[in-house]
């Protein structure tokens, strides 16, 4: 899934905000399926540890989930990729305990931001999460992942942007 979204602040600033997005109040939050009616636990608080390859973002949602992104590329101003480490009860909170996020049925494999200078002097950034998954009903649980996928991009992305440009 790829979503691209434009911000009028330049690449530093979008930066600034893509590898720690601190204290999400629910304000900031934008009204949508997967979270609103769903239920899917929403961010509250990203935040990294260390710089470069090897840091490690902790991330914490609502209902008590919290997992770790892996930083695999570091390229300030540029981009930012990560492995996904969410673990078992974390994965049973996120969706429901039948349907875990880190399972032989669906897989978290890659995060990543880039940041791409545009001529206004603001910036487009790039949100990509790379997935798979392998069911009996691959169309139809892929048809919910681009869902709720899209949700979390566009709410994610309208947060930075917001933060960014303020």
């Amino acid at each position: 899934m790829i979503s691209r979204i434009h911000i009028d602040a330049p690449p530093a600033e979008v930066w600034a905000n893509v590898t720690d997005i601190r204290t999400i109040t629910d304000g900031e939050h934008s009204w949508n399926f997967t979270h609103d009616l769903v239920g899917v636990p929403r961010p509250r608080d990203a935040h990294m540890i260390g710089q470069g390859a090897g840091a490690v973002r902790s991330l914490e949602w609502a209902k008590g989930v919290r997992f770790e992104e892996h930083v695999t590329t570091w390229k300030p101003e540029h981009e930012l990729a990560w492995t996904f480490h969410i673990g078992a009860q974390a994965s049973r909170l996120i969706l429901d305990e039948h349907l875990t996020v880190d399972s032989d049925y669906l897989r978290l494999e890659e995060g990543r931001y880039r940041i791409e200078p545009t001529a206004d002097g603001g910036s487009d950034l790039i949100l990509t999460t790379r997935y798979w998954i392998r069911t009996p009903m691959n169309g139809y649980a892929a048809w919910w992942g681009g869902v709720f996928l899209g949700d979390f991009h566009r709410n994610v992305l309208n947060i930075i942007k917001t933060r960014a440009e303020a």
